[in-house]
């Protein structure tokens, strides 16, 4: 949790230049509930401004055990609810991104088996493959 803290991000979602926001994650937390549901906590903040504090819990759901899936989404803004629709959207977009199949042009192959999620407990089988090629096997300069 500690690199959450300091994980920056911006608007683009590339490199940080001067022209598109930073926007740092404070504060982070998990909480894994029941019937395969989890809650996140953040405050988000950009540059120097006032952070905001984001609430979300949605349920997980693994589709063939590559596709990961935000399932009835509900989350708040500083209180406020988030619309369904928007937060629809949202999750349909992230839901795309969660494919595991996308890492495979990376060397990856991950297979996620089973994943169950009660309170205080995580309990998740997986498969991984790394490819003799992949980046990820490389080691980084010193």
């Amino acid at each position: 949790m500690s690199r959450l803290r300091k994980v920056s991000v911006t608007s683009s979602g590339g490199i940080d230049t001067s022209s598109n926001p930073t926007y740092n994650f404070l504060n982070p937390k998990v909480k894994f509930l029941a019937n395969n549901r989890v809650y996140f906590q953040v405050e988000l903040q950009e540059g120097k401004s006032q952070p905001i504090l984001i609430h979300l819990e949605t349920g997980l759901n693994i589709i063939n055990g590559r596709q990961i899936n935000l399932v009835n989404p509900v989350a708040a803004v500083n209180g406020e609810e988030v619309p369904p629709q928007f937060l629809n959207i949202v999750a349909n977009n992230v839901n795309k991104k969660l494919d595991l199949v996308n890492l495979e042009a990376e060397g990856l192959l991950l297979r996620i088996i089973k994943l169950e999620m009660r309170p205080i407990e995580l309990e998740i089988v997986a498969f991984l493959r790394i490819e003799p090629s992949s980046r990820f096997l490389e080691t980084p300069p010193l």
